[in-house]
């Protein structure tokens, strides 16, 4: 501490300063040194004449004389010679009582007389101009009387005379006064330095706190966020401190002068005036709100503190004060403004509670949804709104909201006339910055229209679109019951495959639009000719399969077939065209033609194959021979695997097409064979084949591997902004080897992934289902896009959208096809396209054929269409014939 405290001063020690220090350190040692040396003389005088003293006292007069006349003269000399050197002894002699000088150290008086000490009994002094003379009896001893017997004991028998300069005592004196003196001015000099070093250092430290203290006001000036300004009182800027300069974003404080503070700087005149009015009539302003203008001559919003300065008269002379930047803070009211108006209009109930839950706010949808007053609820908790159905969920609720800080979930709730009603409700906690609660905030939407629409997307799960009938899943579910049932109480059961003839004929030459009707009336008619505990079921497009559960005999099946044939012989007019039904049918029986769903559908299957082809138009029973069947399956596995080395399968390319600008956006790539004969065979004719026989891998690995190539072949031409969508089948899908064969054919082609799309249907992942996301989060992370296709034909697309991760739902175009044929299917349609939105996916309509469809997907905000209305599948040539037309879809 002490070591900081002296460079602390020596910080405040002037360089002047301390050279004066140093002259006056000098000149006292020189005096202190002059004293000194004056003052070794002075003891020089006085040691001498203590010296010459106890020569006299204890030598002289006890044994010069003795010595003298012994002629011993050495002592003598030496007092002599040492007299001598000291230059203020003028004399010194032996003289007898009777005044004979005898000895001397003056030669001249050796001899003469001195009549002084005549009669002299003691010592006495003599003082003249120049000298002070001292003579002093010399008395005899015992000693002395054994050789000078004549000599009196204790008698005087010689004087010493001893002559001193006045002017050695006149010295000592003058050398007194002077030390004196000396000692005094060097006194007086060191209070006058001591004075002055004090007071420069003091003058130092003042000037360095002066700096200090205007080196923090420079500092605070400089670095402080509110500007401060100044203005003479015609507004000209004087000063302003930088964050000012740095506001209004200019480059120094000149060149804002140059502008003038009050002349140009604000940023509406009017409001410049109103301001200066108000300034000049109270003198001051508080927290005044106006706009000043930047360098840039954008506004910025400024609070301002200023008032008006006078002088001794009462005049005005300048105006200062500060002012602020409240432009964030402005735009943060606007923001809490627009809160609440958002808080007052949104269609989601809010609820604002304290800690502990009770309420302190609601906004209006609350009331609107519940029909309870804001007062009703207000300072109760939200209990009162509860019903018994969700207390568990509240519970589990409360726990991970104290665990995570929110939660989310679907609740009931009950509204004030005693209605229950489906909410999706969302808790957050609000916390300080402490990290304790202070709030929690309920959002709630009503989801009743969405259950509804669940609902009816639940039925469509499990039936089929067009005719209501219980679609594959239910019919495996209802099969798999009755083989049960059958099992534990030894009963029957048939399953019968019913497959139209001659469908794809009535679709060609009478449209869709009546093959659809068509369809309905067979649903009808098989129905109609079952019992009520059978089941009739649409499998396909005109496909069918009944399940007749416990049945006597094989012979009730073939009854139940017989009514059907004659029913179906009956002619069916739909819109003037006269139709006749056949259908061939084929029939497997628990437990003689298998125990399992898959047996028994395979085998009535290959009945009902059997029947097609011998003839049509009848139904028969399996049996093991006909399991030579597969032998012609065989022959087309056959003709893929060589149709796949000789590259007969070529790839067609059917545009999908913008609902918002009508420019195409995409294809999708769909095979086709193309046989040596030149015959086009479709995918229904051989995907089947195919997926049984594994060879859809390698087809697929071939559709994959052209499209990349006319991707690579397009981006080329300009083209490289459009997707393209490759259907992916269940067995590649659930294939290990998949995605690495995916990653190899992108790393093989330079495309961007993110422009390639996988279409899968929810029949791949059903099978197993976290296995599927799993392959499907793989797929993403290459950059690949999944779509859902055909959605709305199964109840897993519904139960797990929300964990697959697909940007894109495919609307199936049975539900694209009859969206005027109700209501209800224009809900199902709304509901997929509302589904989608809420979970941020892009939403293609399939299957769309003519304005109206067009018109209505518009309407709900469908992002995309693909079907026969704007383009048929084409070949690369078309495609890009297509696009360099610049074609696009009509939109009104």
């Amino acid at each position: 501490m002490a070591g900081k405290s002296s460079k602390s001063y020596r910080h405040y020690i002037d360089p002047n300063i301390f050279l004066m220090m140093v002259v006056i350190i000098v000149v006292t040692i020189l005096v202190w040194g002059n004293v000194s040396m004056e003052r070794n003389k002075l003891i020089y005088i006085e040691d001498s004449l203590r010296g010459y003293m106890g020569y006299l006292k204890d030598m002289v007069f006890s044994s010069a004389y003795d010595s003298l006349k012994k002629g011993n003269m050495k002592v003598f000399n030496n007092i002599l010679n040492e007299i001598g050197d000291y230059e203020y002894v003028s004399e010194f002699s032996l003289v007898t009582p009777d005044g004979v000088i005898k000895y001397s150290s003056v030669k001249d008086k050796m001899g003469s007389r001195d009549s002084n000490v005549i009669g002299l009994k003691d010592k006495k002094n003599f003082d003249d101009r120049e000298n002070t003379t001292y003579y002093f009896p010399v008395t005899t001893v015992s000693y002395c009387t054994r050789c000078h017997m004549s000599w009196e004991l204790n008698g005087i028998n010689s004087f010493y005379k001893v002559s001193l300069s006045r002017q050695a005592l006149l010295k000592i004196s003058y050398f007194t006064l002077n030390t004196y003196a000396m000692v005094v001015l060097s006194g007086i000099i060191m209070v006058v330095f001591v004075y002055m070093f004090f007071y420069a250092i003091r003058k130092r430290i003042s000037e360095d706190t002066a700096i200090e203290g205007e080196k923090k006001f420079r500092s605070l000036f400089e670095n402080i966020m509110d500007v401060q300004y100044s203005t003479d009182i015609h507004g000209n800027l004087t000063l302003i401190s930088p964050s000012g300069v740095r506001l209004l974003g200019y480059d120094d404080e000149e060149e804002m002068k140059r502008y003038g503070l009050g002349q140009r700087m604000f940023f509406d005149i009017d409001e410049r005036r109103t301001y200066l009015k108000t300034l000049a009539a109270q003198g001051e302003v508080k927290n005044y709100e106006i706009r000043l203008k930047k360098k840039d001559n954008s506004p910025v919003v400024v609070e301002m503190n200023t008032k008006v300065l006078w002088d001794n008269q009462k005049n005005p002379v300048s105006i200062e004060g500060i002012f602020r930047d409240v432009t964030y803070r402005k735009e943060y009211e606007k923001q809490l403004e627009l809160m609440g108006i958002v808080f007052d209009t949104t269609v989601e109930s809010i609820i604002i509670t304290n800690s502990r839950g009770v309420v302190n706010k609601v906004n209006q949808a609350f009331t609107e949804i519940t029909g309870y007053r804001a007062s009703d609820i207000i300072g109760r908790t939200p209990k009162m709104i509860r019903s018994n159905l969700s207390e568990a969920v509240f519970i589990g609720a409360q726990k991970e909201l104290f665990r995570t800080g929110k939660w989310s979930g679907e609740v009931w709730n009950k509204k004030a006339n005693g209605d229950i009603y489906p909410e999706w409700l969302s808790v957050t906690s609000i916390k300080d910055e402490k990290g304790e609660v202070t709030h929690y905030v309920l959002v709630g939407h009503d989801i009743t229209e969405q259950k509804r629409s669940e609902e009816q997307l639940k039925f469509q799960a499990y039936h089929d679109t067009l005719t209501g009938l219980p679609n594959r899943e239910l019919l495996g579910d209802r099969i798999d019951v009755a083989l049960a049932y059958s099992a534990r109480h030894g009963k029957k059961l048939a399953v019968m495959f019913v497959d139209l003839d001659n469908f794809k004929y009535i679709n060609d030459t009478a449209g869709h639009h009546v093959g659809d009707v068509f369809l309905k009336e067979i649903a009808s008619i098989l129905k109609e000719s079952c019992r009520d505990e059978d089941t009739v079921a649409r499998i396909g497009g005109d496909e069918f399969v009944i399940l007749l559960p416990d049945i006597e005999n094989e012979t009730s099946a073939e009854n139940v077939a017989e009514r059907i044939f004659e029913a179906l012989s009956e002619t069916i007019v739909i819109n003037g065209y006269r139709l006749m039904a056949g259908a061939s049918m084929g029939m497997a029986f628990f437990p003689k033609d298998g125990e399992s769903v898959t047996e028994l559908l395979r085998n009535a299957d290959t009945a009902m194959y059997h029947a097609k082809q011998h003839g049509k138009g009848h139904f028969e029973k399996y049996n093991s021979t006909m399991d030579v069947i597969s032998v012609d399956r065989t022959g087309i596995e056959a003709d893929i695997r060589r149709g796949l080395k000789k590259r007969e399968f070529i790839v067609y390319y059917q545009p999908v097409t913008s609902l918002i600008d009508g420019c195409v956006k995409g294809f999708e790539a769909l095979v086709r064979w193309r046989r040596e004969d030149v015959s086009i065979t479709m995918p229904g004719d051989f995907i089947d084949v195919a997926e049984q026989s594994l060879l859809i891998n390698e087809l697929g690995d071939y559709v994959l591997r052209e499209t990349c190539q006319v991707m690579e072949r397009m981006a080329e031409k300009g083209y490289g902004y459009l997707s393209y969508s490759v259907n992916v089948s269940s067995r590649q899908f659930q294939n290990p080897e998949f995605p690495i064969k995916v990653k190899k054919t992108l790393e093989e082609f330079k495309i961007a992934p993110h422009k390639l799309i996988f279409e899968i249907t929810e029949n791949t992942v059903v099978m197993d289902i976290q296995a599927a996301i799993k392959t499907m989060k793989i797929i993403k992370g290459y950059g690949i896009r999944i779509s859902l296709d055909d959605f709305g034909t199964g109840y897993s697309s519904l139960m797990y959208l929300q964990e697959f991760p697909v940007s894109i739902l495919k609307i199936d175009r049975t539900f694209t096809r009859d969206i005027f044929e109700s209501i209800e299917q224009q809900h199902i349609v709304d509901a997929i396209v509302s589904l989608a939105k809420n979970f941020e996916m892009l939403v293609i309509a399939e299957g769309v054929e003519n304005t109206r469809q067009i018109a209505h997907l518009k309407k709900i905000h469908c992002d995309f269409i693909q079907g026969f209305y704007f383009a048929k599948p084409m070949p690369e040539e078309d495609m890009v014939k297509l696009l360099d037309s610049g074609r696009k879809l009509e939109i009104s």
